[in-house]
C-alpha cells in the first residue's frame, strides 16, 4: 500500500517511521560516534518542525511535527496559518519530494543540492543539527509514497 504525498495517512506513516529510529542497516553502516552525536543533538530538538510541499498554484500542504528531545510527539496535516507556529520549515516541489524520497541521490546530496529548502527558521540552527534533520527526513522515506501524475514525474 502506498500513502498519497501530504496526505493525513503519509504524515501518521512519517511519524510512525520517524519514531522507530534509523533502519539496523544504517544503524550498523555509520559510525558510533554519529550516533552519538544525533542523540546529543535531539536533546536540544524541543521545536515545531513543519515539512512543505509548495504548490504552483499557492495551495502549499503542510505537515507539522512537535518535537521533544527530538522525539515525535505529535504530528498533523496543518495549514499555511500555522506557519509561524513552526520553527522551522523545509519545503519542497513535488518533483523535489519525488527526488528526496524515490531519487537516486543521497538524502544529504539531496539536501546540499537544495532539494529541499529551508523556508523559515534560524539558518545556523538548523546547520547545527542538521544530521538529525538528515536522519529524520531519511525515516520517513520508507514510507510508501504515492504522487500524482505530473509531466515532470511519469
Amino acid at each position: 500500500m502506498s500513502y498519497q504525498l501530504f496526505s493525513n495517512e503519509w504524515v501518521e506513516q512519517f511519524s510512525s517511521e520517524v519514531k522507530k529510529g534509523p533502519s539496523l542497516e544504517r544503524r550498523q553502516a555509520v559510525d558510533d560516534h554519529y550516533w552519538q552525536w544525533i542523540e546529543t543533538c535531539k536533546e536540544k530538538m524541543d521545536i515545531r518542525l513543519a515539512l512543505v510541499l509548495t504548490e504552483q498554484n499557492h495551495l502549499d500542504r503542510y505537515a507539522y511535527f512537535d518535537l521533544k528531545k527530538g522525539e515525535v510527539a505529535d504530528s498533523h496535516l496543518g495549514t499555511e496559518e500555522e506557519r509561524g507556529t513552526a520553527d522551522f520549515i523545509l519545503g519542497g516541489s513535488k518533483d523535489d519530494w519525488f527526488e528526496i524520497i524515490k531519487g537516486k541521490r543521497e538524502i544529504t546530496q539531496n539536501l546540499m543540492y537544495r532539494k529541499l529548502r529551508l523556508l523559515q527558521g534560524n539558518l545556523h540552527g538548523y546547520f547545527r543539527g542538521i544530521y538529525f534533520f538528515v536522519e529524520f527526513l531519511r525515516a520517513g522515506t520508507r514510507v510508501p509514497t504515492a504522487f500524482e501524475a505530473t509531466q515532470n514525474l511519469t
